[in-house]
């Protein structure tokens, strides 16, 4: 009885309870059953107020996005383009209007493997970017190589950023080593300077990482013997896609190890992109380390060649090197000796360069260039002869000792300072560009067409002029010989600033982002000339990202003394010493 009036109780308090049918019972026993094919359904979307999930994640006005989306990281909003359609059409919004270059540098770490955990507990500060990048600059410098025997720091460091995800699988990574210095400041804003240095074996990163909106990023790896055939007049194939003819010019970075291979090739990107924009740079080989890496995340790497026999025998190179390296993400680790990082698309580079140089003689023509009898792999300029103040005539013969003033002769001799000679087929190009130096103007003539080459590697010997081979003084040629003066190498940097700056904002063109390559100077210590650069870049341009190190030898437009532009259609790039060159990242039109 009290069994009966308790049941009745709970039975009020659920409420009236509907009678159980046949159909309703034999639904529940099957839920006991095991799924089968005939009877797995998939179950109704159940909403709420009939109100869809899809209407919910709309609500949210476009100004609040706005707002959201400087605090998210690219892993935040790649999961956003997952949850609706909205949703997503906000993100690709968003990240085609809103590049983004994260420049940091990490450390001094006492050693390579320090350096390493530092790269992964710090990964908030140099790989969180707005929107999934699409490149890594991974600058490395150390005074001690070893950590870098066949490559063993950058396989480390490529699996440290795969197995912890810190970068998404179709990121570009490009990893430098040098022996001098690295651009850039610390996340707290103070330089890397040289009383921070640890010891000998301290290591010292500089990161800069890049999404580039609607723009395509190609990685092409050369070989030297290649390169080799293709300065003896063999073909050397293009491998990057092919471009529409409604396509913009694209822009480049070479990287390499060998000063020559790298020469070789830029005439060769000439050829293929006239006008291309080249910036980039060499760090030699040394103590059997590899300065050069680069990571595919996945994606093939084209290879330029000529011939099929290079092809099979780079096919088999291929093969056994895959059976040499562990599977996983190590085994897409290259070490190529020259490479070039191709960008098509919305993102555009304007190119500088700069160096102390000056002139110390006027206008002269290279009358009797010819082998010297002590050398015979040595050029000797014997003698030249000067033009008037209007430059339309030659003067008579003269020794070149006869025209440089007695005090710089004296400064060459005991210093050793190095020269360099520009040279051209016209003679109008290099007058306007002295007389322009001389008063100290910024602004030059009308371009013109013909070409203004540097001929560096010219030094001084027994009151002679001499060269090498490779690149000598043509006679006809006119020329302007120049010395390097460490004292000018800021003005003449702030000068190349000043009128990349005026150039991008007469075009209103929006830069973002800066990768910076200076050369070494013999006079200046690489961790002073990095704090120098990295402060003139900060003095013009204020708020930009910035990134880069101190190498051997810069790829770049040919520089000119006193960060003058050149009066000329197109400054070809070129291999140089003593240079600073930069790639300033902008937005198109």
């Amino acid at each position: 009885m009290a069994d009966t009036r308790g049941s009745s109780r709970r039975a009020s308090r659920r409420g009236p309870q509907r009678p159980q049918t046949p159909l309703r019972s034999a639904a529940t026993s099957s839920k006991s059953k095991a799924p089968t094919s005939r009877n797995k359904q998939q179950p109704a979307p159940r909403t709420r107020d009939g109100i869809e999930p899809q209407s919910q994640a709309t609500a949210l006005p476009s100004d609040l996005w706005t707002l959201l989306l400087p605090f998210l990281s690219w892993r935040d909003t790649a999961a956003m383009r997952c949850v609706c359609c909205e949703w997503g059409h906000v993100v690709s919004d968003a990240k085609k209007l809103h590049p983004e270059w994260r420049s940091t540098v990490l450390g001094p770490s006492a050693n390579g493997s320090e350096s390493l955990e530092l790269l992964r507990t710090n990964h908030l500060r140099w790989a969180d970017t707005r929107f999934a990048p699409d490149l890594l600059l991974l600058s490395a410098v150390s005074q001690d190589p070893s950590p870098w025997h066949r490559g063993g720091y950058w396989d480390e460091a490529i699996a440290a950023i795969e197995e912890a995800k810190l970068l998404p699988a179709t990121c570009r990574i490009v990893g430098v080593f040098t022996v001098n210095a690295v651009l850039g400041a610390r996340e707290d804003g103070e330089e890397v300077t040289e009383d921070d240095e640890t010891g000998s074996s301290a290591v010292t990163l500089s990161t800069s990482v890049a999404h580039l909106p609607q723009t395509t990023v190609e990685v092409a790896e050369f070989d030297r013997k290649d390169l080799r055939r293709c300065q003896r007049g063999v073909e050397l194939d293009n491998p990057f896609t092919v471009l529409q003819d409604d396509e913009h010019t694209p822009s480049f970075m070479l990287f390499g190890v060998n000063d020559q291979s790298a020469s070789q090739l830029v005439p060769v990107v000439d050829e293929w992109y006239p006008g291309a924009t080249v910036v980039g740079a060499v760090s030699p080989l040394s103590d059997r380390c590899v300065p050069l890496a680069t990571y595919s995340g996945g994606v093939q790497v084209s290879r330029g060649r000529q011939d099929r026999k290079a092809r099979r025998n780079s096919g088999a190179k291929e093969q056994a090197a895959s059976r040499r390296r562990p599977r996983g993400p190590r085994c897409q680790v290259a070490f190529p000796s020259t490479m070039l990082l191709r960008l098509q698309g919305d993102v555009g580079v304007r190119s500088f360069s700069s160096s102390g140089y000056a002139p110390i003689t006027p206008l002269i023509r290279c009358e009797r260039a010819s082998v010297a009898q002590e050398l015979s792999q040595v050029v000797t300029y014997d003698l030249v002869s000067l033009l008037n103040h209007n430059a339309t005539e030659e003067g008579p013969p003269h020794r070149i000792m006869d025209i440089l003033e007695p005090s710089e002769r004296l400064v060459i001799e005991r210093e050793g300072r190095t020269l360099n000679i520009f040279s051209c087929q016209e003679s109008a190009p290099l007058q306007h560009l002295f007389d322009c130096y001389s008063a100290s103007k910024t602004k030059l003539p009308a371009p013109n067409s013909a070409r203004i080459d540097r001929l560096e590697f010219v030094f001084w010997l027994q009151d002679r002029l001499m060269s090498l081979p490779a690149r000598c003084w043509q006679e006809g040629a006119y020329g302007i010989v120049a010395s390097h003066h460490p004292s000018r190498t800021s003005q003449a940097l702030t000068e190349a600033l000043r009128s990349t700056h005026e150039r991008l904002s007469s075009a209103r063109e929006r830069a973002f982002g800066a990768f910076v390559v200076a050369g070494a100077l013999n006079e200046v210590e690489d961790p002073a000339h990095a704090k120098d650069v990295s402060q003139l870049c900060a003095d013009v341009f204020r708020g930009l990202q910035l990134g880069g190190c101190v190498v051997s030898s810069s790829v770049g437009p040919v520089a000119f003394f006193g960060g003058l532009r050149p009066p000329v259609v197109r400054n070809i790039a070129q291999v140089q010493t003593h240079t600073t060159c930069g790639a300033i990242f902008y937005m198109k039109l």
